[in-house]
């Protein structure tokens, strides 16, 4: 991250329903733009296969933390640019599926955060929980300039194609 620019994360997962939201959740609440500790300039998330409502009970696990996701709303990654992004995160194991343009030359992280999606209460606490941790560990691990702690697969800056 360079003096005075803040770094940009996008947290994708495959129908922006659930994990990813609650992901762009914890880092607005935690880390964004007007939160008592800033550290992200622009947070997002999007679905890499098709759209869906936000899961009511990730607005109802999330709200027993005080964090209100009920007005964000699932997108496609492609309504978005790779060129406003600076990190890109996989929540569901599926950084393969995550278009090349989208990895380039940025921090790529896939934690594959377990979908709670049709389980319990207790369930949705313990992803909840994850994500709330794999966060700010994200933002510990720029911090001290390392590796992160959880990702099945990490580049600092993924390498750009080589030209032929």
């Amino acid at each position: 991250m360079s003096s005075g620019r803040k770094d940009s994360v996008l947290f994708v997962c495959r129908h922006n329903s659930c994990r990813s939201q609650m992901a762009e959740g914890f880092a607005r609440a935690l880390f964004g733009p007007t939160s008592p500790s800033p550290f992200f300039g622009h947070i997002d998330s999007a679905a890499l296969e098709g759209l869906s409502k936000i899961n009511p009970d990730a607005i109802v696990t999330m709200a027993k933390l005080n964090i209100d996701i009920k007005n964000q709303y699932s997108k496609m990654i492609e309504s978005l640019s790779p060129n406003d992004f600076s990190i890109i995160i996989s929540m569901c194991g599926c950084g393969a599926t995550v278009p090349v343009a989208w990895k380039e030359g940025k921090r790529f992280e896939d934690w594959n955060v377990n979908d709670p999606t049709g389980g319990t209460e207790a369930g949705f606490e313990v992803a909840r929980n994850e994500i709330q941790n794999r966060v700010k560990e994200l933002v510990s691990s720029i911090q001290e300039d390392r590796a992160p702690t959880y990702s099945l697969y990490y580049d600092d800056v993924c390498p750009l194609p080589s030209k032929r």
